[in-house]
């Protein structure tokens, strides 16, 4: 998704051990562009490799944050193209707030757990739903699910 989007930006928000952030910066390497990744348990992402932010020569494509990622989006000024956000606790104020604005046209808002945790997920999930700029479509790949959203405009 992210080579098909042409992303050159991409924010992770709740990342883990850097799983996603591989995957992420693999097709960031292909587009030219860079991820800004925090990491929930960024001590144990150092020191588990392999991840993107590990590997050698990748320090051109990962910045990483430590501390509340919404916190260190609210402090930047870049804008996004790809979004990929794997905490089950998004909530739709955060979302609205922090995350809408600075994602672009024709942009990608990837949500991970929302099925497996809708319960916890449903103002943010009706929220990403009637947004009349996104277009979403809820997948189940696994038991966890993943919401794709397409910013329009």
């Amino acid at each position: 998704m992210i080579v098909a989007s042409g992303a050159k930006h991409a924010l992770e928000i709740g990342g883990a051990n850097g799983y996603s952030a591989i995957w992420i910066g693999l097709g960031l390497r292909e587009t030219g562009g860079r991820l800004t990744s925090d990491r929930v348990r960024s001590a144990r992402a150092r020191r588990s490799p392999p991840t993107t932010s590990a590997k050698p020569g990748s320090s051109d494509i990962v910045t990483m944050v430590s501390g509340d990622a919404f916190a260190a989006i609210r402090r930047s000024q870049a804008s996004s193209t790809s979004c990929f956000s794997t905490r089950g606790s998004a909530t739709t104020s955060v979302f609205s707030i922090t995350v809408m604005p600075r994602l672009r046209p024709h942009g990608l808002f990837l949500a991970h757990n929302v099925v497996n945790k809708q319960a916890e997920m449903r103002d943010f999930l009706a929220a990403i739903r009637s947004d009349p700029r996104l277009l979403t479509t809820i997948v189940e790949p696994s038991d966890e699910g993943m919401s794709i959203s397409y910013k329009v405009r």
